[in-house]
C-alpha cells in the first residue's frame, strides 16, 4: 500500500542479502501518524473544536490496522496506543459540554422558579438583589426593605446601569400583574432552557406559563452565569418580561 516500505535486513555473512518482500515487516507511517494525533486530541477536552483532532486519529489508527500479509507490520501497536487516547479524549469532548449543559439547565431552571415565586409574592427588594450581580448584592444580615427605601435610586452608578430602569419595568410590567395572582399561579416551562454566549457571558433563557391558565401570557427570564472562584457559580437576571407576541 501507498504508507508501506520495506525494512532491509542485514545479512548473517554479506551486508544486505535480499529477502523476499512478504518476509520483510512493513512500516506504516499513518500508525505513526495516529499516535501523533492521539496524544494532541487533549485538545478536545478544552474547546469541542477541536473535536476534528481525534477523529482524524482515529481514521488514521484504522487505516493503520487494516489486514496485511506476511510479518506484522511496524506500526500497528502506536496505531492502537492512538485510538486509544483519541476515543479517550473525544469522549471527554463530547460528554464534557453536555454535562455542563444539564448541569446549567437545571441550575436556571431552579434559580428562575424562586425568582417567579418571589415576584408572586411581591417581595421587590429580593427581587432587585436577585437583578444584581453576586458581588453587588447585600449581606445576609442587612436588612432589605429598609435599604431599598433609604436608597436614592437616582445614585447608582455605572456599575449597575440599566438597573433603575429594572425596577421600573417590573412595577410598571410583569411583575406588578403577576403579584396580584400571587401564589394561585402554577409555573412550569413552556420550552425548554435556552444557552448562548453574548458579550463574552454565558447566557440562560427560560419561558414560562401558568398551568392553571389564570395567566394567559409566558414570561421570559434571561439570566446571566457568573462562575465563582470556589465553584459555586451564580445566576442573576438580566431580563424579566412578558413574552411579545
Amino acid at each position: 500500500m501507498f504508507d508501506e516500505r520495506p525494512v532491509p535486513r542485514l545479512g548473517a555473512e554479506h551486508s544486505f542479502e535480499a529477502v523476499a518482500d512478504q518476509q520483510v515487516p512493513s512500516l506504516r507511517w499513518t500508525g505513526i501518524a495516529a499516535v501523533f494525533f492521539g496524544c494532541i486530541s487533549f485538545t478536545a477536552v478544552v474547546a469541542w473544536q477541536m473535536l476534528v483532532i481525534p477523529v482524524v486519529a482515529i481514521v488514521l489508527g484504522v487505516i493503520a490496522l487494516r489486514p496485511h500479509r506476511g510479518p506484522k507490520p511496524v506500526g500497528t501497536r502506536p496505531a492502537v496506543l492512538g485510538l486509544m487516547l483519541a476515543c479517550g479524549f473525544g469522549a471527554c469532548g463530547l460528554m464534557l459540554p453536555w454535562l455542563k449543559h444539564n448541569y446549567m439547565a437545571s441550575e436556571a431552571v431552579h434559580f428562575s422558579r424562586q425568582f417567579l415565586q418571589l415576584v408572586s409574592a411581591g417581595d421587590l427588594p429580593f427581587v432587585m438583589e436577585m437583578h444584581r450581580s453576586p458581588n453587588q448584592r447585600q449581606m445576609p444580615e442587612t436588612d432589605l426593605d429598609d435599604y431599598y427605601q433609604r436608597l436614592d435610586r437616582t445614585s447608582f452608578d455605572r456599575s449597575i446601569a440599566g438597573f433603575a430602569d429594572f425596577v421600573q419595568q417590573t412595577e410598571a410590567g410583569a411583575f406588578s400583574e403577576i403579584r396580584q395572582y400571587g401564589d394561585s399561579l402554577e409555573w412550569e416551562l413552556a420550552r425548554p432552557p435556552e444557552f448562548y454566549q453574548k458579550y463574552s457571558t454565558e447566557r440562560a433563557l427560560t419561558v414560562w406559563r401558568d398551568r392553571s391558565g389564570k395567566l394567559d401570557r409566558e414570561v421570559v427570564i434571561e439570566l446571566l452565569w457568573h462562575p465563582g472562584e470556589d465553584d459555586q457559580a451564580q445566576w442573576s437576571v438580566k431580563q424579566f418580561e412578558f413574552v411579545r407576541s
